[in-house]
């Protein structure tokens, strides 16, 4: 009886475990990148979202080299942190690398109105 208790129990962290492991990447997502990558209705859009991601620690060529190998366009680095933009496919295989720790989506800020 203790035997297929503890079997029981393990098979259960397990599942647990293995369930949670394909959801790890989610939380390298900012909030509003994450509600974008997970909306349905474009599931299968090929649309070029712009995003601003960070590193463990500096970006080298071979880390740079990685992420664009997969499809993401970078567009500037900055010792740890780049602007890059890609389809959302792209986007959650880039979060899954291991040496990115966040992706964030993008903000447009409009420019000041200098009128005085």
């Amino acid at each position: 009886m203790k035997k297929k208790f503890l079997l029981f129990l393990l098979h259960i962290f397990l599942i647990i475990g293995c369930s949670t492991m394909n959801d790890t990447y989610q939380n390298k997502l900012d909030h509003n990148l994450n509600m974008e990558l997970s909306d349905e209705s474009n599931k299968d859009s090929e649309e070029i979202i712009r995003f601003v991601g960070k590193c463990k620690n500096e970006i080298t060529a071979d880390m740079r080299a990685e992420i664009e190998q997969i499809g993401v366009s970078i567009e500037s680095v900055i010792k740890d942190i780049f602007t890059a933009s890609g389809t959302r496919k792209q986007i959650i295989e880039c979060a899954k690398i291991e040496s990115v720790i966040r992706l964030e989506k993008s903000q447009t800020i409009p420019p000041l109105n200098n009128a005085n």
